[in-house]
């Protein structure tokens, strides 16, 4: 098995100082055989214009494979999508080619999710109630994506319980279900070790998206600095395997198409890890 990383941030993101090469010299260096660059695009965050320039990216990203011919390198966005932005992504992106395209929620209507002082402005129910429905509108009217980020990144910044976030709904399962019937899948992001003791997203929700019939399952850092690509993968790798999953998805780029290697956690010996309490879950 190849260590792969599926979600990382370079300085392209307005979020990362780390330069595409230097990203890729630690890969080499750390035997990451396949890197997927993953960077933002919120449209309609006054915070992220000007927007990111695609082209400028592309060439860049095109001119890096030239020159780490070993590293397999894969373009992509991690797109950050609300119902008032579906049209203008969909415009913004499509004139080019992406290999990888993640799905996160990260903001919608007058609600940024990661705000400190959000439930002092709203109800807890009024801000699950509308998370919740940002990924239920995107999924059904976004289809340009491969897999969800992040699932439960709201509980990263918010004193909301696990228990209170996952009461179960059929509007759920049908989320789950429309990504099974398309062929869509969701990340482990082993971001969420920091802030919450264990990957997104929750073993439950995993465990879910499998009795359901889900198989498509890719691992990404969340990284924005050398320091975290591929950090934890044997945590998450774990993770995974308790979740129910012996496999994890890589894709194809030139096919475009998932395909699927077995899980070996003895892979990432020596990648820095965290106490797995969270298997008790």
């Amino acid at each position: 098995m190849q260590i792969v990383d599926y979600h990382v941030h370079s300085a392209w993101s307005p979020d990362s100082r780390m330069s595409v090469r230097k990203a890729l010299n630690y890969c080499r260096e750390n035997h990451v055989k396949e890197i997927v660059f993953t960077e933002h695009l919120d449209m309609g965050d006054p915070g992220q214009i000007p927007y990111l320039d695609l082209s400028s990216y592309l060439v860049d990203i095109e001119a890096s494979k030239l020159e780490y011919p070993d590293i397999i390198i894969g373009c992509g966005l991690e797109l950050g999508m609300h119902p008032g932005n579906i049209k203008a992504t969909e415009t913004y992106i499509h004139p080019y080619e992406w290999d990888f395209l993640i799905m996160s929620v990260h903001q919608y209507e007058n609600i940024g999710f990661c705000d400190p002082m959000l439930l002092q402005r709203f109800e807890k129910q009024e801000i699950l109630d509308k998370y919740w429905n940002a990924w239920f509108y995107n999924v059904e009217h976004f289809k340009d994506f491969h897999v969800l980020g992040h699932l439960d990144y709201l509980l990263r910044y918010q004193p909301i319980s696990i228990e209170e976030f996952e009461v179960w709904t059929e509007p759920k399962d049908a989320m789950l279900k429309r990504l099974i019937e398309r062929g869509q899948g969701i990340e482990i992001n082993a971001k969420g070790i920091k802030s919450l003791g264990r990957p997104h997203p929750s073993l439950n929700i995993l465990r879910r998206y499998k009795a359901l019939g889900g198989e498509i399952v890719t691992l990404g850092s969340d990284a924005h600095s050398v320091s975290n690509i591929a950090r934890h993968f044997d945590t998450i790798s774990q993770y995974l395997k308790e979740a129910g999953f012996n496999y994890f998805a890589r894709r194809d780029f030139e096919k475009k198409e998932f395909y699927f290697e077995k899980l070996c956690i003895e892979n990432y010996a020596g990648v820095n890890s965290v106490n797995k309490s969270f298997l008790m879950e």
